[in-house]
């Protein structure tokens, strides 16, 4: 989760280098938009409800809620992210071994480990990292075949 944090912080980095065009693309803003609501669910929803009691009913995520949201800076979303990264790995820092062993009863997939979604988060932020990168290599390309 750490590398993630760090790339997550990289890509900070490049959008507040980066013109205008690039730190204001609504596929970056949407993409992260999304991650962060959908972590806020992820955190809030499952991995404190498996924290806080026995084996608890974990819905399946309705991501049609999150389609169709209002457009706004990347860079003010990856700071929320950065920022819910940072208070989850502190969370995370102190928790005894058995804690990750805690399971939800999930409406689709059956019993999950606390353990396994925290490693679902991190694909999937690695997944996003990715397309952040791939939306900057596309821009670069542009921008030097414009110039």
């Amino acid at each position: 989760m750490e590398g993630n944090l760090n790339a997550y912080a990289e890509i900070l980095d490049q959008l507040s280098a980066t013109p205008d065009a690039l730190s204001s693309s609504p596929e970056m803003a949407t993409l992260l938009q999304k991650q962060t609501q959908i972590d806020d669910e992820i955190v809030d929803f499952r991995l404190m409800k498996i924290l806080r009691e026995e084996n608890p009913y974990l819905p399946q995520i309705n991501l049609a809620r999150f389609s169709g949201m209002g457009q706004s800076c990347p860079r003010q979303h990856l700071e929320n992210l950065l920022r819910q990264r940072r208070h989850l790995m502190r969370r995370l820092h102190g928790l005894p071994t058995n804690q990750w062993e805690r399971t939800g009863v999930h409406e689709i997939e059956g019993h999950v480990t606390f353990k396994e979604l925290v490693r679902r988060m991190i694909e999937k932020d690695r997944q996003v990292i990715n397309t952040c990168r791939n939306i900057f290599l596309r821009y670069e390309q542009h921008d030097t075949s414009v110039n």
